[in-house]
């Protein structure tokens, strides 16, 4: 029995949704051993091309590229754990990856919300990285985020990632992943975190933060996001790797192309940070998307990010690594659209064993909607009940009840029925379930309009955990001076 927060897949009786055969998993890993070995990567921080130099590596300075022998490769794969626990402030909410279990995420890092009283698409603020990270923590099955959901423009620029780090602890018992913009920053983001786990030894014992670090396609590492990979490494502290590439743009315009490219990318980035420190807990994932070549869009709530996310979680499995990519929705608005482009690119990754999933703003991940991420919640409800599957028992059978009852018979009053109704049954707290004249007499809301009642509800009576006076009083003190000194 696997202890922590996440989805029982049991129900899939490890059978998985498996769009590559062990062949082609086997030709992508070795066609991306030869594009590391031979065609290699740039990487823009020196201290990172230093340690592939003395670990073997061939460095061409004047190019900044790098090839890496396969056996570093190899060597990289072993040293990564296939299984860690992103922990919450609460340890009622950590996530064991690699566990079997499935979890979702929250992504981060969008500009705008759409504001829940005036109805107007808005630049965010800090309140908003509050409000939004105390409706998260009332969420029952979104079970990590990455701060700030919001970027506030009402903080410096140059600190926004240490005020999102302070807003997101303080207001939530989940697990916090962070985005982060700048070098100067990582240091004072980790500080963070060391306050409010209690110290640089018990952070690195209950990661209550991790990273995010993206490789830049095609094939590049540029300074940020290798420092980022570095510093985190050497606390020894969770990172999410994460390649983006855009296929027809970033990457061939083929599912397997865009594959090996998020593979070799991936790779790359698992041999910095295990070179740094062997053990380094990395989840493999992806963050790529599809052009749509006629109107030069970027798009993510496509069937193809589904597609390829299926096949990227059967690389991570065949590495041993958890698993992560984003899901995506396009659509400006919650409609139609989006629930249907946030079950065409999540359901393959989740049928294939993700261990997270990332859930995605609207409008090309530009706009965060309240009302979306109550929808996406009620979605995941859903999918949380199709993976545990159906028990069959003696019990659940109901051999002798249906004996007991007859022919002509009724179950509803019967004990039984009681018992398994609530554990069987999902009832989506969002759907309209009655007859036309019902709806009607109850308002005629579509679920946009009950969303938006709810989120309002949340937002008035939901108070997360509260921290320590000290640690709160040392945060906002760690988040003055860094502003001081930025």
């Amino acid at each position: 029995m696997v202890v922590g927060r996440g989805f029982d897949t049991s129900g899939l009786k490890g059978r998985f949704y498996e769009p590559l055969t062990k062949e082609e998993l086997y030709k992508v890993h070795v066609a991306s051993l030869k594009v590391l070995e031979n065609t290699g990567v740039k990487v823009y921080a020196p201290e990172a091309v230093d340690i592939l130099k003395k670990a073997g590596c061939d460095v061409d300075a004047k190019r900044d590229t790098v090839r890496i022998p396969q056996y570093l490769v190899k060597e990289s794969i072993m040293k990564s754990p296939n299984a860690f626990t992103l922990c919450g402030r609460s340890k009622e909410w950590d996530l064991p990856m690699g566990s079997g279990k499935f979890h979702a995420c929250w992504a981060g890092g969008v500009p705008y919300i759409h504001d829940l009283d005036s109805g107007e698409r808005r630049e965010g603020t800090k309140k908003d990285i509050v409000d939004t990270t105390r409706f998260i923590d009332a969420m029952d099955n979104i079970h990590f985020f990455m701060a700030p959901v919001v970027v506030p423009t009402d903080v410096p620029e140059k600190t926004i990632e240490v005020h999102a780090a302070e807003a997101a602890l303080s207001n939530t018992s989940k697990h916090v992943t962070t985005e982060i913009w700048s070098k100067e920053r990582i240091r004072d983001v980790i500080r963070i975190g060391e306050i409010v786990a209690g110290g640089e030894e018990e952070l690195r014992k209950r990661p209550l933060i991790s990273a995010l670090s993206q490789p830049v396609s095609p094939l590049q590492h540029n300074e940020l996001q290798t420092a980022i990979l570095l510093e985190f490494a050497r606390k020894g502290l969770p990172i999410t790797i994460r390649a983006h590439p855009i296929s027809g743009l970033s990457s061939p315009v083929t599912i397997a192309g865009e594959l090996l490219m998020v593979n070799a990318e991936n790779l790359s980035s698992l041999v910095i940070a295990q070179l740094t420190n062997p053990g380094t807990p990395v989840i493999y994932g992806m963050s790529a998307s599809v052009a749509d070549m006629r109107i030069a869009m970027n798009l993510s709530g496509t069937v193809e990010i589904g597609l390829l996310g299926a096949a990227l979680v059967q690389m991570a499995k065949y590495y041993g690594l958890p698993s992560s990519y984003s899901a995506g929705i396009d659509s400006p608005v919650p409609d139609a659209q989006a629930s249907t482009e946030l079950i065409v690119s999540a359901m393959p990754g989740v049928f294939a064993g993700i261990d997270d999933l990332w859930l995605c703003a609207n409008d090309l991940k530009y706009t965060f909607w309240y009302e979306q991420m109550l929808i996406d919640d009620n979605i995941m409800a859903i999918i949380q009940r199709l993976l545990k599957g159906v028990e069959v028992s003696d019990e659940t059978l109901g051999l002798g009840l249906i004996d007991e009852v007859g022919p002509g018979g009724g179950f509803l009053n019967k004990r039984h029925t009681m018992l398994y109704y609530p554990k069987e049954h999902v009832i989506p707290r969002l759907f309209a379930r009655a007859a036309w004249s019902d709806w009607e007499k109850a308002g005629g809301r579509d679920i946009l309009r009950r969303a938006n009642e709810k989120a309002r509800e949340i937002l008035k009576t939901h108070q997360p955990q509260a921290l320590e006076r000290d640690i709160q009083d040392q945060m906002t003190q760690a988040v003055k001076e860094v502003d001081k000194r930025a």
